[in-house]
């Protein structure tokens, strides 16, 4: 889990993310005792947090950041990610409610932002677990 924290940090300094704790939490997430978990576990959570954060983006345009908005969006966006890919329901319910209650200014922006650095964090947790325990293909 270090050795991922520590080169999702080197990258999204590099590429001047601008929330790289996302990116660093997703890659100590995902990590797993075993490459094939790890990859089950960053699918779910590259699901849940593209269904959540654009959907959190849709709904405080539509609706603002309010009770309403929250309400809808946290509904629409588990009952879609249950259809969709069920693992990830609480997570994109979660991302939903970020996006309209801290991130309204500029959504859009935040769940681009957010997807970007999420997929960062997964993508060295695969390569770093790749490294010490290669996904099995059953």
């Amino acid at each position: 889990m270090a050795l991922a924290a520590a080169l999702t940090y080197l990258i999204v300094g590099q590429l001047h993310l601008n929330f790289p704790f996302y990116a660093v939490i997703g890659s100590i997430i995902v990590l797993s005792e075993t490459g094939t978990l790890t990859l089950k576990l960053g699918f779910q959570r590259a699901i849940g947090t593209v269904i959540g954060a654009f959907s959190g983006a849709f709904f405080v345009l539509a609706l603002g950041s309010n009770l309403w908005a929250i309400l809808f969006s946290v509904f629409f966006t588990t009952l879609l990610a249950y259809f969709i890919y069920k693992d990830g329901v609480k997570l994109g319910g979660y991302i939903s409610a970020i996006v309209i209650i801290s991130h309204s200014q500029f959504p859009l922006s935040y769940a681009w932002d957010r997807c970007i650095e999420t997929f960062v964090g997964i993508g060295v947790a695969l390569f770093v677990s790749n490294l010490i325990f290669p996904i099995q293909i059953d």
